[in-house]
Parts: structure tokens; sequence; C-alpha cells
């Protein structure tokens, strides 16, 4: 991929707060981590990473996470969901994420203005134009550069939306507009 840095988690299998698998599961997602970026992944500037213990936990706090993004819809929830929103499975128990799927539809369900509030946030995504509204490279970028990162956010944003609507789990977007 092309200038991509990580944005990862750890979903795992067990018990909130019990100190040996929360350490085994930290250790292994800062291993992960430090293993990509020697490889050439830069680390999320953000920090969404298996290495920050924070997103490396049980099935049971990422639905508490989930739910408590669907239900708030404060800004910066919106737009930790909208990473999150993009997770699957790369490796280990696939039911886990089904399972964590599950539960985000029943919230979506439980929370209808959750779909509006999101849909809202990702219009407020404006890319950099100069004059004749042609767009901008993002800061840092060389005079005369498109960054169609900027440039796409609004159709990946809303195919997320709409596949949340449907139910979809898709998380690619191509996949989504399919």
């Amino acid at each position: 991929t092309l200038a991509a840095d990580q944005d990862n988690a750890l979903v795992y299998d067990g018990p909130a707060g019990e100190a040996v698998v929360d350490d085994y599961f930290a250790a292994l997602g800062a291993r992960i981590c430090n293993g990509l970026q020697a490889a050439g992944y830069p680390f999320c500037r953000g920090q969404t990473l298996a290495g920050n213990r924070r997103w490396c936990q049980p099935l049971a706090v990422w639905q508490r996470y989930f739910g408590e993004w669907v239900r708030t819809g404060a800004p910066r929830e919106l737009m930790e969901c909208s990473i999150f929103f993009d997770f699957r499975c790369v490796q280990g128990a696939p039911a886990l994420a089904q399972a964590l799927w599950q539960h985000i539809q029943g919230e979506l369900q439980a929370c209808p203005a959750f779909l509006p509030r999101f849909a809202g946030h990702t219009l407020q995504f404006k890319p950099p134009l100069r004059v004749f509204g042609r767009t901008l490279g993002g800061g840092g970028t060389q005079a005369g550069t498109l960054n169609l990162k900027d440039a796409l956010m609004p159709v990946v944003g809303f195919a997320r939306v709409y596949a949340l609507h449907r139910g979809l789990t898709a998380t690619g977007t191509r996949a989504r507009l399919d």
C-alpha cells in the first residue's frame, strides 16, 4: 500500500482485568506493532495500535467501547469509532469479530439516532481546496500534488455509514460500495 501506517488492535477472549492475560496480550500487541514498524509500516500518530493497552482488550471491553461510542456520539467518540468500524479479523478466532459485529448491530438498532449523527460527522470533513475548487495536497506535501486519501475521505465515510445502516460487515470501501 502507498504510505500506509498502522491502525490495529487486539480483541481476545478472556475476563477483563486478569493481569496475566492482559500482560500477555499487551506484550503480543507491542511485538506485532514493532515488527510491522521494522517492516516499514510506521506507527499510527494517534496511537491506534495493539501495542497501546487501550486498544488491546477482551471482547467484553470492546463491546462496552462500541456501546459507549454509539450511545454517546460525541465528536471524539465518532472519530474513534469511525476507525474501528473498519475492523476485521486478520488472525485468530473469527468468532470474536462476528460476536463484536452482532453486538454493534444490536447497539445500532437500540440507538437509531447514531447513524444520522455519524453521517453529520462525516459531512464535516472537507478536503483542502484552492482556487477553482481543485483539491490540494495535505500539509507537508509538495505544491501541485493531490492527496487522494483526503480527497476520498467523504466517499469512504459515507460507504461506512451506509454499510452500518444496512448491517453489512464489509470493511473495505470498495466492498462496501459493491
